[in-house]
């Protein structure tokens, strides 16, 4: 027992006691009134299913900001939004042949209804479910079980 408070006294005054010490962790946040950045970046993309997605933004020192980002499923349906954010506020333009959609403009957004297109008519194989023979299970027939008193 002695020898391990020796040995680990030994060690406390190696590391100089620096086991011990405090060191505050310092967080920084961005200053909110610092100009901005500019900035530029975007993606365009095709999933699994046929569908494509896109997006493409920038930004510059002023602190203005435009873009655009879509759709287009394998059905033919598509939509397009571009925008713009800076002093004059938010503009929006939508462009769209979705299903349901009017050409109308409200709170500063553009929409340009286009008509639809006809409709994907998918055909599906049909299965058929076959039982192997040695899985065919017999009717089932409940058995009837006559209750006798026992005396």
């Amino acid at each position: 027992m002695l020898k391990a408070i020796v040995f680990l006294a030994v060690v406390a005054g190696a590391l100089g006691g620096k086991l011990l010490a405090y060191h505050p962790v310092v967080y920084s946040h961005p200053d909110p009134y610092a100009a901005p950045e500019p900035f530029d970046f975007g993606f365009q993309t095709t999933d699994e299913f046929g569908t494509q997605l896109s997006r493409q933004e920038s930004g510059d020192a002023s602190g203005a900001v435009s873009g655009s980002y879509g759709y287009a499923d394998a059905n033919g349906i598509w939509r397009k939004v571009t925008y713009n954010a800076d002093a004059g506020g938010f503009r929006a333009q939508v462009d769209t042949n979705e299903p349901g959609t009017d050409s109308k403009n409200p709170a500063d957004v553009t929409v340009n209804a286009n008509p639809a297109p006809a409709p994907v008519v998918y055909k599906h194989p049909v299965v058929k479910h076959v039982i192997p023979a040695a899985h065919v299970y017999a009717p089932y027939h409940p058995i009837l079980v006559k209750h006798v008193k026992a005396y």
